[in-house]
């Protein structure tokens, strides 16, 4: 990552998961408290947690070379407005 352009890494900053695979895993979570998740289900949580987690881990990354190359973050209160 640290040969891609700032634009390339502000977008990178800025991707949020996919609506579709965010409902699904509030579902299945959902299931999972309720302690009807199937086997599959269980199955699809951890991959969808694990995809988020890699998303998370891909954003940190771009906003720490952002910050080591002098760029202002946004503040705590800016990042959760915009996901919102």
């Amino acid at each position: 990552m640290s040969q891609l352009s700032d634009d390339a890494l502000w977008a990178i900053a800025g991707s949020t998961a996919n609506e579709d695979k965010q409902a699904l895993y509030d579902l299945l979570i959902e299931r999972q408290h309720a302690g009807t998740l199937t086997a599959e289900g269980r199955r699809m949580l951890t991959q969808l947690r694990d995809e988020a987690d890699a998303l998370m881990v891909r954003k940190a990354h771009a906003y720490a070379l952002l910050q080591s190359r002098g760029h202002t973050l946004p503040a705590l209160d800016e990042l959760r407005a915009q996901t919102r």
